[in-house]
């Protein structure tokens, strides 16, 4: 990493490229270390600098390397070398004793000698093929990644946006393979000074541009780029992200969808099952009513199953973020006190596969790997209904999302109750510990264990309920 090779100067702040010198080379070049000033006082601005000049020094090592032994100085003189652009020694200098200078000039002159046929272009032939093998362009290269990664298919769209982008920057025809590191830096650059740009869209952005890079890279054997350096920096702790509902502000939510129940219940429910359930609306949406509604007959205990299976057709339409996100949700006895049950099954019963599926289709991308979204008009839905209750002075403004917040409430509300951390990650669909929570303990398909968690910890959403 170029970072490796930055000091910076106590006196002025200014950075400095520092590197050692390896030792089958210190008789060569008689210098322990290479130090020149970057002459930028800017972190970012010198890590950039310093990775030319470490390809730089990369090339003199190289070179040096190359040279026959007869070509190389075995004297105690000082040698003082002079890179070119790139990075071939393009001048030397000799600090020798007095009555020295005649041996040091001969042995400057050989070393001079034995560099020069370095400095010759390569032959025909090779520039040739190397012109005839450039590999995919960059349009071939993002076609070929869309069909051949492992991409979730909500997350496609995504994916496309961003490589568009990439392709808009650097140019369709531009060999795939011409993207290096440092021009990868340059694209990242351009990204994070974009001030219309939120930092973690900046972040999506970079990391995804970056992976799609490697995954053409590692396939050619060649090194991968780094993108951990390029990201922007946290200046607030991620909790501040997005703030929860307090309970007030959730019984204002619950409150206004209640109006909804007689003649448009999926708007109720979408809403107040959210909330108990603490899932992501996705998560919830897709659910199909025909095999993921479950009912434990010996304990009573109704839950959902999380887990990205096919319909009866064989078709999958259901997409998880994490594997983690595959588990049984109990419902909590006051949803089915209030009818939850009941309207999922008239729902079913009325031929319906999804929860929502009478008040919201599915959004289905433009091409078959795009997937279905079953949430994407809900997620709008609870977006226009969140500005038009601060819009009426019932809720304040703030970081708060309609749907995603209520996670934020679920989880806070079970860490009062002094919940522990593995069963509210378990709830939620998050990775928790390692093989044991992972593998061995099957804590997130226990319903019955689960629902007495959330049966006590929950007592505060009960009396939210109208």
């Amino acid at each position: 990493m170029a970072a490796n090779f930055l000091q910076r100067s106590r006196h002025d702040s200014v950075f400095y490229f520092r590197r050692r010198v390896p030792a089958d080379l210190f008789d060569s070049i008689r210098k322990r270390q290479i130090y020149k000033s970057l002459d930028t006082s800017d972190r970012r601005e010198a890590i950039i600098r310093a990775r030319a000049l470490a390809a730089q020094t990369d090339r003199l090592f190289a070179s040096l390397r190359a040279m026959p032994k007869s070509s190389t100085i075995q004297t105690d003189y000082v040698v003082e070398i002079k890179l070119d652009l790139s990075g071939l020694p393009q001048a030397f200098r000799i600090e020798a004793e007095p009555g020295e200078h005649e041996a040091a000039q001969k042995a400057l002159e050989t070393a001079v000698a034995g560099l020069a046929a370095l400095r010759q272009p390569a032959p025909p032939q090779q520039a040739q093929t190397a012109k005839e093998n450039p590999g995919p362009t960059l349009a071939e290269g993002v076609a070929e990644y869309m069909s051949k990664a492992d991409i979730k298919p909500t997350t496609r769209a995504a994916y496309k946006t961003k490589l568009a982008y990439l392709v808009e920057q650097a140019g369709g025809t531009t060999p795939l393979f011409d993207i290096d590191q440092a021009r990868f830096v340059n694209l990242a650059e351009t990204i994070l000074a974009d001030n219309t740009w939120h930092d973690k869209t900046k972040i999506s952005y970079i990391t995804t541009i970056g992976g799609f890079l490697n995954w053409h890279r590692i396939r050619k054997g060649l090194p991968q780029i780094t993108a951990a350096k390029l990201k922007p920096k946290r200046t607030a702790p991620s909790a501040l992200d997005r703030d929860a509902h307090s309970l007030d502000q959730l019984r204002t939510i619950f409150n206004h969808a209640a109006g909804y129940r007689p003649t448009e219940p999926h708007k109720y429910w979408v809403t107040v099952a959210t909330a108990f359930l603490g899932c992501r609306v996705e998560e919830l949406a897709q659910v199909n009513l025909h095999t993921d509604l479950k009912h434990d007959a010996e304990t009573g205990v109704w839950y959902l199953v999380f887990a990205e299976t096919p319909d009866a057709d064989g078709v999958l339409r259901k997409s998880l973020k994490k594997l983690s996100s595959w588990r049984n949700i109990p419902i909590h006895s006051a949803l089915v006190r209030h009818g939850f049950i009941d309207y999922l099954t008239k729902q079913r019963d009325a031929g319906y596969m999804r929860p929502f599926e009478s008040g919201w289709g599915p959004h289905i991308g433009k091409t078959a790997g795009d997937g279905i979204k079953w949430s994407h008009k809900i997620t709008k839905w609870g977006g226009d209904t969140m500005k038009g209750l601060r819009d009426a002075g019932r809720l304040p403004d703030g970081t708060q999302t309609y749907f995603h917040s209520m996670r934020h409430t679920f989880a806070n509300t079970l860490a009062v109750a002094k919940v522990t951390e593995e069963y509210r990650s378990t709830l939620q669909g998050q990775a928790f510990g390692g093989m044991n929570s992972q593998t061995y303990a099957k804590l997130r398909y226990n319903h019955n264990a689960l629902s007495e968690t959330v049966e006590s910890a929950l007592a505060p959403y009960v009396s939210l309920l109208a």
